[in-house]
């Protein structure tokens, strides 16, 4: 009910936000933006700058990832079950990523901070360096909106080895190491590869797996995502395993 009323209201700042030139539209598809999105709201903010920082009070937690679907394949669960503002880096501009991305925060009561940067150039991945700089500035500055509790993104590894899931893991760990933060920080958990599922090498990553109604949960929000289905099938193998680990103890460092 809290997180409703506060919905509501951000509601009504969002649409003075928009009488007052704070929000816009545009028909082109490259520029810069901020969506912002919550249970019952959406909003294209001009930076972020504009993001209504007396909603985010009652939200104590920050997801950092590098796609859309990245929130829900490694921490769908806790979504469910937590208080979380899921910042996603790349495809703003693109109306059905969005839109998917929306129906997960939505699903899950949380807020959503969509930015722009770009996934692909020319169908090719993009190596962010014309946009580098950038990125990290917008993290740092999300960071300072909130006293958060619990800060989560992409482990050094990228998962299995996805460029932007580094860089994003990097970019983070930089920014909350650079605000003396890092005992708040946590990476998604060890990835396996599905022909190793079974060997007693990967046992340690693969415990505390989400069953029941729990798991059947999760998978709903995959299924929002209908222009993904290849990538969850690929890693479905995953699906049931969110054992985030703090950055103190990540074997790996930046």
């Amino acid at each position: 009910m809290k997180k409703k009323l506060i919905s509501l209201l951000l509601c009504l700042v969002l649409f003075a936000a928009l009488f007052g030139g704070a929000l816009y539209y545009s028909i082109n598809a490259n520029e810069k933006a901020v969506w912002y999105f919550s249970s019952d709201c959406e909003g294209k903010l001009n930076s972020l700058s504009h993001v209504p920082q007396s909603a985010l009070a009652s939200y104590d937690s920050l997801m950092i990832v590098a796609h859309p679907d990245d929130e829900t394949i490694w921490g769908g669960s806790h979504l469910l079950n937590g208080n979380y503002v899921v910042v996603c880096i790349t495809n703003g501009n693109n109306k059905t990523r969005r839109r998917e991305f929306e129906s997960v925060i939505r699903q899950t009561d949380s807020i959503g901070i969509m930015l722009t940067y770009p996934d692909k150039t020319l169908g090719k991945r993009d190596n962010w360096n014309s946009c580098k700089t950038e990125i990290e500035k917008d993290i740092a500055s999300i960071l300072k909106m909130n006293d958060w509790k619990t800060i989560v993104t992409h482990n050094p590894e990228g998962e299995y080895g996805h460029i932007h899931h580094q860089m994003t893991s990097e970019l983070t760990t930089t920014a909350v190491s650079d605000q003396e933060q890092l005992d708040r920080l946590y990476y998604f958990g060890k990835y396996v590869k599905a022909k190793n599922m079974d060997s007693d090498k990967y046992k340690k990553y693969l415990t505390n797996a989400i069953s029941g109604q729990e798991l059947d949960r999760k998978m709903a929000l995959t299924r929002l995502y209908g222009s993904q289905e290849k990538v969850m099938e690929h890693l479905g193998h995953m699906l049931p395993y969110e054992n985030w680990i703090p950055a103190s103890q990540s074997t790996s460092q930046h």
